[in-house]
Parts: structure tokens; C-alpha cells; sequence
């Protein structure tokens, strides 16, 4: 799985690269209770480097991800990627020139505005969709809040683990 999990829980903040379903479900039941999910919601077309069998996969890995936190009875909340990413006024995808310099525009962001974590490409959208979720929901300021970020245009290949904090 690629993309990444992001929580606050007792006012500390931490991240992690997206853990195989199991690893995620335990993930879940030790951040219990978890008042909401903010996840990405990942456009069905993704463009035409993408190929058909990546599609499949990020959808299918989403809809892992999601059968988890709704069979736990968690609030669920899906996101588009253009609505997130407008609330840090960074500029668009196209403006940034290219897929790779907008990742690397992101993790710059989540960087400063989480300094204390190892904040990785896949990490740094889910550090943002937190923040994005502790901004919208007053719910989510006065308790615990998960969120997780699937790249988007991105294939699932398997990548080497990188490092995130907890």
C-alpha cells in the first residue's frame, strides 16, 4: 500500500507510511476511540500516465481502508484532493510544474508546519488532510482525529518503507 496514516490522539501528532491492512487495523483499535476518518477521495480517473491496473489497485486499497473504519463504526469523511489542498494556498498541481515538484511542495508544507516529525512524500498528505480536518470540524479540536492520505495519480508499485514518526 502506498500513501499514508496521520492521527492526533491526547494533542500529540503522529504519521506513518499506510500499513498493510492487518497492521492498519491495529492501528485502529489502539488509537480507539477515534471520533473520525478524514480520508482523500480519489478521482475514478486519474489521467492518462496512469495505467488501468494502478486505477484498480488505489481504489481497491481505498476501499480496504474505508471497509475498515466503517466496520469499527467510525465516522467516515471523504475529501476531494483540490478541496484539502486549497485550504493551504500553495498554488495548484499544474502551477508547480510537474507531479513530482507539487509532492515535494506538499511534504514541504507538512514539514513546516509539523517540524517535531520525519515528515515523508508519503506521509506529508496525510499530515495535511489532519490539519485540513482539525481546521473543519470543531468536533475533531476537542478530541481524536485520524487521516489518512492515498496519493493521488500515483501507481501502487511497491515501494521501499519509509521512515514516519509517531
Amino acid at each position: 500500500m502506498s500513501g499514508g496514516v496521520a492521527w492526533i490522539t491526547g494533542g500529540i501528532v503522529g504519521a506513518v507510511r499506510m500499513p498493510d491492512p492487518e497492521d492498519l487495523n491495529t492501528l485502529l483499535f489502539t488509537l480507539s476511540p477515534i471520533r473520525a476518518v478524514y480520508t482523500e477521495l480519489v478521482p475514478w480517473v486519474l489521467g492518462q500516465r496512469i495505467s488501468p491496473a494502478a486505477v484498480g489497485k488505489l481504489h481497491y486499497q481505498r476501499g480496504v481502508c474505508e471497509g475498515l473504519v466503517m466496520g469499527r463504526g467510525i465516522r467516515l469523511v471523504r475529501v476531494e484532493p483540490k478541496i484539502w489542498q486549497q485550504e493551504f494556498r500553495l498554488g495548484t498541481r499544474n502551477a508547480a510544474g510537474s507531479y513530482g515538484a507539487w509532492k515535494r511542495k506538499l511534504k514541504t508544507e507538512a514539514t513546516r508546519r509539523f517540524p517535531h516529525l520525519k515528515v515523508a512524500l508519503d506521509t506529508a498528505d496525510a499530515l495535511l488532510i489532519l490539519e485540513y480536518a482539525r481546521s473543519h470540524e470543531a468536533a475533531i479540536l476537542a478530541g481524536d482525529a485520524i487521516g489518512t492520505g492515498i496519493p493521488e495519480n500515483e501507481p501502487l508499485s511497491p515501494k521501499p518503507a519509509t521512515s514516519g514518526s509517531r
